[in-house]
């Protein structure tokens, strides 16, 4: 029976249009009899399915968000990719359904019965997940985060690589339950009931996430881009200023012309030499120059994100005076850059995560002080790392992404740099948590030069340049597709031009910059290519992407 014609007699049961009289129902509910139905990719978004029969039918991406299926018979119903947001499936009998691929998050299941079920890679964020009954369910690679599983009946579960971080199983029944793989960090595992086929991991730590392929019925978002500049523009830097307007107009129409729905920045907007100021005088600065720099990216309609660079909390390295006024440069950083305040406690407009469209973008503040008086450490630890490890953990998007000034991995390329690290590099927690949450990139600054490296299926790129210094301005074009993300490096030559005396002697002389003739003709190059699926795998890599990435171990 074509799909329209079903359609129209499944409308027609909903709303007791039927041959028959309707007959009265104790609870309000159309009790379809849909069993066997071909419902592929139905549209059925709120639609009230009460008690209905769906036993056996084909559901595979069908939407079915908010839909009411309490009560509904669903067993061995094919639900493959379905998306089943918000669902109210409380009672539902879901035994032996193929549910493999399905988006479960905020649904409904108190009560329901899914023994047997096959939830391979589902998403179950923020389900309630009340006295259900999972006896003998598959959920292979499941995303549960955080769930309440306390005092259910696990046993014979499949939990192997599944995200269980935070997640509560206390009391619950895990014998012949596996749990091999599965992401358990803080997990409460207390008073549950094992034996010997009980399969739990010696060591806490999961392997690697590796993203299941997009299914085009859960992720149709149309291809957009987003752009990352970081160490733009690393100085003091009025709006106007003559000097700089002409060339940096050029260079923001550009980035302008690629049409991002946003610019990230890692890090480094002002030169920040404020120490000598004092907090009020910090703060005055900060007042200047970062509402210039705002203003500018405003006035070529550019939405930006930025976490702090060192420049931006006074530049390495920090002396006594300098530590004791880390405090000033953050509050300012974060009172007049206006970034989003959900981070962790102390990390207020420093650290924060942004869900758009598909992605995650995370910002990082990898300038710690353990104490206000003590040293600046450079990494994420403590909160911030326990912070960035739920993050990435509770969300689902199809990518995601962490930002920070300083890379973790050996940068191997350099221009008028400190060259700031993450101690442990590739074997610090701050890695090891991105390598856990499944994040596809780690960008970063600071080195105002291009390089890449790879680490356990997690990309760092470090990118950006020094205008004024460096003899270009780069950016790096990220177009994001549901099952990959396309990475375009490109460069703007410039001149830099003194135009007078440095005014102290760690400051850079004041410049004018300009374009040449060719650039204006031809336009931004491009340096280099390459495209990250959403396992974490890159190809197509052209230019100084196959030229400048390391592969580590």
């Amino acid at each position: 029976m074509p799909f329209p014609v079903l359609r129209l007699l499944v409308l027609a049961a909903l709303l007791g249009i039927a041959a028959t009289p309707a007959v009265a129902e104790p609870e309000p509910g159309p009790r379809a009899e849909l069993a066997g139905a071909d419902l592929r990719g139905g549209e059925l978004a709120g639609v009230n399915l009460t008690a209905a029969r769906l036993r056996g039918a084909d559901l595979r991406g069908a939407d079915l968000r908010r839909a009411r299926l309490t009560r509904a018979d669903l067993r061995g119903t094919d639900l493959r990719r379905a998306d089943l947001r918000g669902a109210d499936l409380r009672g539902a009998k879901l035994i032996s359904a193929d549910l493999s691929g399905a988006d479960l998050s905020g649904a409904d299941l108190t009560r329901a019965h899914l023994g047997r079920a096959l939830l391979a890679n589902a998403r179950l964020r923020r389900a309630r997940l009340i006295e259900t009954h999972l006896r003998g369910a598959n959920l292979n690679g499941a995303r549960l985060p955080r769930a309440n599983l306390a005092g259910l009946d696990l046993a014979g579960v499949d939990f192997s690589r599944a995200r269980l971080f935070g997640a509560s199983l206390a009391g619950a029944n895990l014998r012949g339950a596996g749990l091999l793989g599965a992401d358990l960090r803080r997990a409460d595992l207390s008073g549950t009931k094992k034996d010997r086929r009980t399969a739990i991991p010696a060591s806490p730590r999961p392997r690697p996430l590796r993203r299941p392929a997009a299914a085009p019925s859960l992720d149709a978002t149309p291809p957009w881009k987003f752009v990352v500049m970081p160490d733009f523009l690393n100085q003091d830097i009025d709006y106007p200023d003559p000097d700089w307007d002409p060339t940096l107009d050029y260079v923001l129409e550009r980035v302008a012309a690629e049409r991002p729905d946003f610019v990230a920045v890692p890090g480094d907007v002002v030169m920040g030499h404020w120490t000598a100021l004092g907090p009020v005088g910090i703060e005055a600065q900060g007042a200047r120059y970062y509402a210039a720099w705002l203003a500018r990216m405003r006035a070529h309609g550019l939405t930006a994100y930025v976490s702090p660079g060192d420049h931006d909390v006074g530049d390495n390295p920090w002396g006594p005076t300098k530590r004791a006024l880390v405090d000033s440069y953050e509050q300012t950083f974060a009172n007049h850059m206006g970034m989003p305040r959900n981070g962790p406690a102390g990390h207020d407009g420093l650290a924060f995560s942004v869900r758009h469209k598909n992605l995650l973008l995370v910002g990082t503040n990898p300038f710690e002080q353990y104490r206000p008086d003590g040293p600046v450490a450079i990494g994420v630890t403590g909160a911030q790392l326990s912070w960035l490890e739920g993050t990435l953990a509770d969300d689902d998007a199809a990518h995601s992404v962490v930002m920070g000034h300083v890379p973790i991995l050996p940068a191997t390329h350099r221009r008028n740099t400190s060259a700031l690290a993450t101690p442990g590099g590739g074997g610090s927690a701050q890695w090891n948590a991105l390598v856990r949450g499944g994040a596809a990139l780690y960008l970063a600054g600071e080195y105002h030069d291009f390089s890449a490296a790879r680490k356990d299926g997690v990309t760092q790129v470090v990118s950006g340049a020094l205008p004024g210094v460096t003899d270009e301005v780069t950016y790096l074009v990220v177009t994001v597709h549901p099952d990959r993300l396309e990475l375009d490096l490109k460069s703007i030559a410039t001149t830099v031009t003194v135009t007078g005396p440095p005014p102290g002697p760690s400051e850079l002389p004041p410049v004018r910059l300009s374009l040449d003739a060719d650039t204006r003709r031809d336009g931004p190059r491009t340096l280099a290519t390459m495209s990250i699926d959403r396992s974490g795998t890159p190809s197509g890599r052209g230019g100084l992407f196959s030229r400048r990435t390391r592969a580590l171990r």
